[in-house]
C-alpha cells in the first residue's frame, strides 16, 4: 500500500503543480465580521462574552471565529497573548514554530524534492513556502499564510508516523477558499522529531517532511 501511495503521489505531483501557479493569497478570504467601531484604540476587543487583549497579534479570521464561538456558545472567553481562557479552562496557543526563526523541512521521493519553509507570522498564523523540484530541474512554488482553527481547543488532531506506525499529536494550520485549500500539520513524533505534512485539495497523501534545520531570522 505504501509503495502504491508513493507512485500515486509522484504521478499526481507532476500534474497538479502544473495548475498551482498562483499560490495562496496573502490574506484570508473570511470577511471581518467585527465592526471596527467595537475595537478600541488600544487594539483591545470587549463584548459581553469575550475579551481580547490585542487583536493585532492574530489573523482576522482567527479573531472573528473566536468571537463568533463565544457569542454562539455564550461562554466567557479571554485571549491574553498566547493564553486562551474558555470558561474555566486554560489553553496555550501552539508554539512548535517559534517566532524569530525559520524552519526548513524536506523529503525526496523518486528523485522529486519536496521542500517546506515555515516562519511564524503572528500568534495564530504561519507563513509558508512549499517547493517541488522535479527530476528535470524545473520547480513549482506555492506560498501564503495558514491559520490555526479558532476552535482548536475542542479536540486534538493526530497523524501517523510512517516509520513506527504510532500516532502523535499535531497542530493543523489551514488556508481555505472556494476552489482549493492548504493544510499544514506540525508535530513531534515519538522520537521527538519535528515533522510537517502538507495537504492540498488536489492531493492529500503526501508523506511527512523531516526537519532539516532552523535559522534565526535577522
Amino acid at each position: 500500500m505504501k509503495k502504491h501511495l508513493k507512485i500515486k503521489s509522484t504521478i499526481l505531483l507532476s500534474i497538479i503543480f502544473a495548475v498551482l501557479t498562483s499560490g495562496c493569497d496573502k490574506t484570508n478570504t473570511i470577511p471581518n465580521q467585527t465592526p471596527q467601531s467595537q475595537r478600541s484604540k488600544t487594539n483591545e476587543y470587549r463584548s459581553n462574552y469575550i475579551y481580547i487583549k490585542d487583536v493585532t497579534n492574530y489573523e482576522e479570521s482567527f479573531v472573528d471565529g473566536l468571537i463568533n464561538y463565544s457569542i454562539g456558545q455564550k461562554v466567557p472567553t479571554q485571549l491574553l497573548e498566547d493564553l486562551l481562557i474558555v470558561g474555566k479552562e486554560k489553553y496555550l496557543l501552539p508554539s512548535e514554530i517559534e517566532a524569530g526563526k525559520q524552519y526548513f523541512f524536506s523529503r525526496e521521493e523518486k528523485g522529486i524534492l519536496l521542500e517546506l519553509v515555515l516562519r511564524r507570522l503572528n500568534l495564530s498564523s504561519l507563513e509558508f513556502q512549499f517547493i517541488i523540484t522535479f527530476t528535470d530541474g524545473n520547480s513549482e512554488k506555492k506560498s501564503g499564510i495558514v491559520t490555526l482553527n479558532p476552535t482548536f481547543f475542542l479536540g486534538a488532531e493526530s497523524d501517523e508516523d510512517e516509520e513506527t506506525g504510532s500516532e502523535y499529536f499535531v497542530t493543523v494550520y489551514r488556508h481555505e477558499d472556494k476552489d482549493k485549500y492548504t493544510y499544514i500539520k506540525i508535530g513531534e513524533n515519538e522520537n521527538n522529531k519535528l515533522q510537517a505534512r502538507v495537504q492540498l485539495k488536489e492531493i492529500n497523501d503526501l508523506h511527512p517532511l523531516e526537519l532539516d534545520k532552523i535559522e534565526v531570522l535577522k
